[in-house]
């Protein structure tokens, strides 16, 4: 990995030798044109630099020429230049100590000429040079000389390659802190500059350097920088390696569905692009996600898609990787001879490749084989030698990573102090880097150990840290090792009824991670790619044997033609005929399958303008509307009034009721047709709405014995949208949730203690603020859940609902970029869940 970020920045470092290819074909032209000159010598110069990045074998061609002219012409400059530029051609072609000599004669000439610019650039030059030669103190010395000749010229594009090149070597040297302060310094400067190409090269290498200190948050902040900027300029391969560099941050946090999301997201890209090493990286990487939540017939089906394709392209470090990966879901499945197969596998390809980070990976993973055949010295080895190399690199999660393992060695020989001692070293340093999945395991290994030295009250803290840190990142195999714990927590404590319930507990959630139905699942993938694998080992053999048979073949097919056209014939006739019954069915399957769009067509072509006829019919209605109303109330009061007759009075009574309720549908229409673009947008406190929305109506709760329970987070994030939009759902969903309530209350079958209750909260989650509102009413049927948010749709009795207040409700928050969500059980109640956006800053 780190190689691949020098070489990058090593690029930009010449970047200014690149130009465009258009430039070649009219300084050829010149060159033909002109004598033995100086005019020559800077065009061959200039040819030299124009093809580096094409041809370096063009360019020592030229920068030869144009030596040999200058040396002819006694032209000094032409002659520094043409050294300059094979300096560069052989450094390109890796024959660093020819480079050298090259760029020392550059280097000499221009001093006597003093051009400092060009003697700054040689210097760096030479810098890279010894850097790539692994003479890290000589690269220092000269590109800090490079470093000061360019801030006494001003000349910031230097200055900050500079600076670039100082960060790439303290970073290869494992100096991460000096590393980050020179990548900054470039930075700033190539921000002051707007070159944005190097920006993004720069921003991935401090992204890089803080994920080997495993400051995670900030590495996300300069990959998502880095994005942004990819995003803008178009590239589309480094955006797609980026989004894999975000998810593994997010995969290192403990934030797994975020990280899923970025993974898939470069997946996407990276087979629109048909970049086979990029695909099989994101197919890895969720592999690696879906193993840790506990989904291993998935995450096997992706190692192998993967390994497939490292095979394919020849990718070695990708191939061990996939192999140690393999080996990691044959270790949770209990067959260690598997995994070990694959840990050596890829232990020797880490090695052969000079790999410490994937070699003390692998090592790590044996060490867990020995371990779990009780061979404690043997994996204890292993352990410390993982660690040893997770030292010499810097990576301080591998250092935890076996702290972790050796405490639980300990923990196994019954040496429950050292145990205690390394586990909680390592849990120090997950804590600090805030890597939430080993800070949920190693916690429930603290835990474990305190319930071996019975000191039970100890352990408590521990698991249930490791418990709500498993099951906020929804970890299942993490879940269910706190849930054993749990267990044998009580079980020591005689506290046998809490036993059972977590022993029941881990029994589901073993059950839901691995069934006999999975672990065939896994048998037939791993059979099917090993199938795979050996005819692609035979193929040449096959293709020879298949040569041989060519001959007999062709023969035997001559003779067998005359009675195969026989047999045709008759298959054909046969064939006909059932064609032409199968074209009959088709063709009914098409027009039935037509008649139905016709009137999915309809239908969505009547909701798309039942706005617009919705707001017309209103309008035509209102008006005759309150004309009736009104000579019905007047009837009403003057009959009630004299006292003529009571059968009169009821009847203009629920004439009045009726024409009441067609008021408050013709209101609902009228909000359902309103466009809620046009509404006013602008940030507000959903606290705020849900108190308005319940201030309105709480007479109705007090008066029907209501109880309503608030649990708003104090610290909610702002929105965007429109306040009284968003007060108006509210209102509509607790009306809801009382009719609901008032209704099950009315039910004979019902205790007569039955608490009417809803319950109101609200909270931040993720990048969205969510309010949930729960009642304790009859719920909603399974079958209708689905139309519930349809116009008109109501399950409410006749004359109690317009079946336009969810409908209206769900356009409300749709405009607000939010989702409104329901779950119900028949009988039990109702909760739904409105998730709106939250303000980014």
């Amino acid at each position: 990995m780190k190689i691949n970020i020098l070489i990058l920045l090593l690029l930009l470092l010449t970047s200014s030798l690149a130009a465009e290819f258009t430039k070649t074909d009219s300084l050829e032209f010149k060159l033909s044109t002109l004598d033995d000159s100086i005019e020559k010598v800077e065009i061959l110069c200039d040819l030299a630099k124009e093809v580096l990045s094409e041809s370096s074998e063009k360019t020592i061609q030229y920068g030869n020429e144009a030596l040999q002219l200058s040396q002819k012409l006694d032209y000094p400059k032409g002659e520094a230049r043409a050294n300059k530029y094979l300096g560069f051609a052989y450094y390109y072609q890796q024959q660093y100590e020819t480079a050298l000599e090259y760029h020392f004669a550059s280097l000499e000439l221009f001093e006597k000429l003093e051009i400092k610019k060009d003697i700054a650039d040689v210097l760096g030059n030479i810098g890279i040079a010894y850097y790539q030669m692994e003479d890290f103190e000589t690269a220092i010395s000269y590109i800090s000389r490079s470093l000061e000749i360019n801030q006494e010229l001003s000349n910031k594009s230097g200055m900050a390659n500079a600076y670039n090149n100082l960060g790439n070597i303290f970073f290869v040297q494992n100096e991460l802190g000096r590393a980050v302060q020179f990548y900054s310094e470039s930075l700033k400067i190539h921000q002051e500059t707007n070159n944005t190409s190097s920006m993004i090269a720069t921003l991935s290498n401090i992204g890089i350097s803080y994920d080997y200190l495993s400051n995670y948050n900030k590495a996300l902040e300069a990959y998502k920088s880095t994005l942004i900027l990819q995003d803008e300029i178009e590239d589309r391969i480094g955006y797609a390696s980026t989004l894999g560099n975000i998810g593994n941050m997010h995969h290192k946090l403990g934030n797994f569905t975020l990280a899923l999301d970025y993974y898939f997201e470069a997946l996407k890209l990276n087979r629109e692009m048909e970049d086979s090493l990029g695909i099989a990286t994101s197919l890895g990487n969720i592999g690696v996600v879906y193993s840790n939540l506990g989904n291993h017939d998935s995450a096997l089906g992706y190692y192998l898609e993967s390994l497939e394709i490292k095979e394919k392209i020849g990718y070695q470090e990708g191939v061990a990787s996939s192999y140690n990966n393999i080996g990691l879901i044959y270790e949770k499945l209990d067959d260690f001879d598997k995994a070990m197969d694959y840990f050596n596998e890829s232990a020797a390809i880490y090695e052969e490749l000079g790999n410490k980070e994937g070699l003390a990976a692998t090592l790590g993973n044996i060490g867990i084989i020995y371990k779990n055949r009780e061979d404690y010295d043997k994996a204890s080895n292993y352990y410390e030698q993982s660690m040893m190399l997770y030292r010499e690199i810097g990576n301080r999660s591998g250092v935890a990573i076996s702290l972790n393992n050796i405490g639980l060695i300990y923990e196994k020989q019954g040496k429950y102090d050292s145990a205690l001692n390394y586990c909680l070293d390592a849990l120090k340093i997950y804590k600090e880097i805030n890597s939430k999945q080993r800070i949920a395991n190693c916690s429930n290994d603290v835990g474990t150990i305190y319930i071996k030295m019975h000191q039970y009250k100890n352990a408590l803290p521990f698991l249930r840290e490791g418990l709500s840190l498993a099951q906020e990142i929804d970890a299942k195999d993490l879940i269910k090792n706190s849930y054993d714990s749990f267990y044998e927590l009580y079980y020591q404590q005689g506290n046998y009824k809490k036993a059972l319930e977590y022993f029941r507990l881990y029994s589901t959630e073993k059950d839901s991670i691995f069934t006999r139905e999975s672990s065939e699942k896994i048998a037939e993938m791993q059979t099917k790619y090993e199938t795979e694998r050996k005819e692609k080992e035979n193929k040449q053999y096959k293709l020879e044997l298949e040569t041989e048979k060519l001959v007999k073949t062709r023969l035997n097919f001559s003779l067998a033609m005359v009675g195969v056209l026989v047999l045709i014939v008759f298959f054909l006739y046969r064939t006909k005929i059932k064609a032409n019954k199968l074209l009959a069915s088709k063709v009914e399957e098409a027009l039935e399958k037509q008649r139905n769009q016709q009137q999915i067509i309809v239908h969505q072509a009547s909701l798309s303008s039942l706005g617009e006829l919705a707001a017309g019919i209103a309008h035509e209605i209102n008006q005759p509307l309150q004309n009736i109303a009104f000579i019905i109330e007047n009837m009403y009061l003057e009959n009630k009034e004299n006292e003529q007759n009571s059968e009169f009075e009821k009847d203009t009574k629920d004439i009045l009721e009726d024409v009441d309720r067609i008021r408050r549908i013709i209101d609902d229409i009228r909000v359902f047709s309103r466009d809620q673009k046009d509404e006013t947008q602008k940030e507000f406190d959903i606290n705020e709405s849900i108190n308005g929305a319940y201030n309105l109506s709480k007479h109705l709760y007090e008066k029907n014995d209501i109880k309503i329970d608030f649990d708003l987070s104090e610290d909610i994030n702002s929105v965007l949208g429109n306040p009284f939009k968003y007060e108006q759902v509210v209102l509509n969903l607790l009306t809801n949730a009382k009719d609901a309530i008032e209704e099950k209350s009315q039910n004979k079958d019902i205790n007569l203690n039955f608490e009417k209750k809803i319950q109101l909260r609200s909270y931040n989650k993720n990048e969205n603020v969510v309010f949930e509102i729960e009642d304790n009413g009859v719920g909603i049927e399974e079958e209708v859940l689905d139309k519930i948010f349809q116009p008109f749709y109501t399950s409410k009795e006749i004359g109690r609902g317009t079946g336009l207040g969810l409908s209206i409700s769900y356009g409300i928050i749709k405009e607000m970029k939010g989702t409104i969500s329901v779950t119900s059980k028949k009988g039990v109640g109702t909760k739904f869940a409105i998730s709106i956006p939250k303000i980014k800053r």
